[in-house]
């Protein structure tokens, strides 16, 4: 049902791509009526002076160039069941890390409780992108704690996928840094992906045209969200499309749908700032915002530098340590981070069981705690989604930080 009503974000991605194909720049592209449905987004409110509602990196349109030439309801039942298939692939390479059967039971019927969340509906129900970062992520994971040199080029080759396609996600490197010996094949090959591609985009004047249409964009998407009322449940009008049935989408239908069997989904703007403006009725500077975020990501990084040098961390927790950070930088990120945002926690969720061996462990409660608080929608707890997220923030600093799950003793035996 979810699906048939007409996933609004999945069309911005596919325009995206088709524009891309087709050698025009999408980040400030204005739809007229003779560029016909090929580039046709109801959501997209740009009449020449403004920007787009692609947001979406370059990239992440050039790897799906291919799908997305396909009609837009086609794309949409085919992403839906991707996603799908990447949680089936997240639980089972997750489980196939250890031998112990309780976790391997507790990974998959947690796995299967994801669907439940706020996060997950609404990212089927809008056809967002975040599920497949989080399934990069689970790759990444998998791969390293495999540690052969196979799955490791593996791992380097998909970490620059998810740099390219969340340049804030830069960051999963800093803890890999601090022993770049042990992970040099993993660093090198991801670094050499990046600079292949950085040569690339260099060299042909389109390819960097578009990236600096893409920042431009980003700058002022920044802008217009530091500008909203963060309390307001902002409605953006969307333009009247003048195509009844738009590539397998009867739009008849679909406001039929939605106005008589709406499905309502309890999203929360998780973002730093938007706690700030709650608790204080002020707006936060995005200098402090930004200089908030890189100190935090500052501390951390080398906290756990030197507890390492005392208590050396096996690859998992460093993995998870690397994406932890970037989970925090996406909290600190200036753009309201929707309700389906929150799926890229899912990866490291499932992962922070592998390391639990005592179900009475504060680390094993906190990502209960906030699996449930993310289902959960008791209206007099406010925030409710968030603070499970920073249960989950705090499971896996405490995962990564505790010197008794530096035993691997949870590996599948060889």
């Amino acid at each position: 049902m979810l699906e048939k009503q007409y996933p609004a974000d999945l069309r911005n991605r596919v325009v995206g791509a088709r524009l891309e194909k087709d050698g025009k720049l999408p980040y400030a592209y204005a739809w007229h009526p003779a560029d016909g449905p090929r580039y046709f987004d109801i959501s997209n409110q740009n009449t020449g002076s403004g920007f787009s509602n692609i947001t979406a990196s370059p990239f992440f349109h050039q790897l799906f160039i291919p799908l997305f030439e396909l009609p837009q309801r086609t794309v949409s039942r085919i992403w839906l069941g991707l996603q799908y298939f990447f949680l089936a692939c997240l639980i089972g390479m997750t489980g196939a890390l250890t031998g112990d059967k309780k976790i391997k039971w507790m990974i998959l019927n947690v796995g299967i409780l994801f669907t439940a969340t706020e996060a997950w509906k609404d990212m089927i129900a809008t056809g967002q992108l975040y599920f497949f970062e989080g399934f990069l992520m689970g790759l990444i994971l998998f791969s390293l704690v495999r540690n052969k040199k196979t799955t490791i080029i593996f791992a380097g080759i998909i970490a620059a996928v998810f740099v390219l396609t969340r340049p804030i996600g830069i960051v999963i490197f800093i803890p890999f840094l601090f022993q770049y010996k042990k992970y040099l094949l993993f660093l090198g090959v991801s670094f050499a992906a990046l600079a292949v591609y950085g040569v690339f985009v260099l060299a042909n004047p389109y390819q960097k045209a578009l990236y600096r249409d893409y920042v431009h964009n980003m700058k002022r998407h920044v802008q217009m969200h530091q500008q909203e009322d963060p309390e307001a449940e902002t409605l953006h009008a969307t333009r009247t499309s003048p195509y009844p049935i738009l590539e397998g989408f009867d739009m008849n239908e679909v406001h039929r749908l939605n106005t008589e069997s709406p499905i309502r989904i309890y999203s929360e703007n998780g973002n730093i700032f938007v706690i700030y403006n709650k608790l204080t009725r002020s707006k936060l500077p995005l200098a402090v915002l930004n200089a908030c975020s890189a100190a935090t990501i500052l501390i951390l990084s080398l906290w756990f530098y030197f507890h390492n040098r005392k208590y050396p961390a096996q690859d998992l927790q460093i993995a998870l340590f690397g994406f932890t950070l970037y989970m925090i930088v996406e909290l600190f990120n200036p753009i309201h981070r929707h309700q389906y945002n929150t799926v890229q926690w899912f990866s490291l969720v499932l992962a922070g069981f592998l390391l639990i061996t005592d179900w009475r462990n504060r680390a094993f409660i906190l990502l209960v705690l906030g699996l449930l608080l993310n289902i959960t929608n008791v209206q007099w707890l406010p925030m409710r989604h968030l603070i499970g997220e920073f249960c989950w923030l705090t499971a896996m600093l405490t995962l990564v930080f505790s010197s008794r799950f530096n035993q691997p003793a949870w590996k599948k035996p060889s």
